[in-house]
């Protein structure tokens, strides 16, 4: 079941949870990693306490800082890796807040507070009975901090950007299109796909007449060719000069569209 996130710019983002597999798998990877950084603190330990004469309180103080690393193993892997730990980005899955945004420094650290009771004190039990009655894959750590765990989306394709693969023998039509902020070019590219996958003409010649009337175009050809046409523009003008082969079939526009 996906996790749709309604953003603070009222934009519906789709997420797929981790389940509570890939979550367990990236816990057990975290706990190998923790558990051969103990063997080794323990190793270092030996070899202090086998040979130095300091004193009790300095050899506390060792302990103590040594384990430390161990302690905020999942507090600082999440504030400096992005929402993943060593585990988590192993199996493709990542933190994120619940409007969307990344979360903050607080979020993570009510996560970590929570994870010190869910996991080492209840050895995971707590975690897996509050993520197995959770749709959005919440542990308690999650629903206070108002986060939660998704999948990691694949690397956008060409397609999936507002980048387009332009012949380096290509000539601008609109000069204009340079002109255009990235959030219009976005909207642009959202809705040309979108007309291909709903045949929903009129959001097409909406926004076409309002990016014409904008730029004080005179476009000739119909008004998916000519969205279309500004991406094109978009990119060479700035520089994306990339040889590829043109998927004409896609980008051939139904004549039936007119102004």
């Amino acid at each position: 079941m996906n996790l749709q996130i309604q953003t603070t710019q009222n934009v519906a983002i789709t997420f797929e949870p981790a389940d509570p597999v890939t979550r367990c798998w990236a816990g057990l990877i975290d706990a190998l990693i923790c558990s051969a950084y103990l063997v080794a603190v323990a190793l270092v330990l030996t070899n202090i306490f086998a040979t130095s004469r300091m004193s009790d309180q300095v050899m506390i103080l060792i302990l103590i800082g040594l384990l430390l690393p161990w302690v905020f193993y999942d507090f600082l892997c999440e504030v400096f890796m992005n929402g993943q730990s060593f585990g988590k980005q192993s199996m493709k899955i990542k933190v994120i807040r619940l409007d969307g945004t990344e979360p903050r420094v607080g979020d993570y650290a009510l996560r970590w507070l929570l994870g010190l009771v869910e996991f080492k004190l209840t050895s995971c039990s707590l975690a897996a009975l509050a993520l197995l009655f959770s749709r959005s894959g919440q542990r308690l750590g999650d629903r206070v901090a108002g986060t939660t765990v998704v999948k990691v989306a694949p690397q956008a394709r060409l397609r999936d950007t507002i980048y387009r693969g332009v012949e380096s023998s290509y000539q601008p039509v609109y000069p204009g299109a340079e002109e255009l902020e990235p959030e219009a070019l976005e909207l642009i590219r959202e809705v040309t796909r979108e007309r291909e996958l709903r045949n929903d003409s009129e959001v097409v010649r909406s926004l076409a007449t309002t990016i014409r009337d904008r730029l004080g175009a005179t476009p000739t050809e119909s008004p998916l060719e000519f969205l279309r046409t500004l991406l094109k523009d978009y990119n060479a003008l700035h520089g994306a000069s990339i040889e590829v082969t043109l998927d004409r079939a896609q980008r051939t526009a139904p004549k039936s569209d007119g102004w």
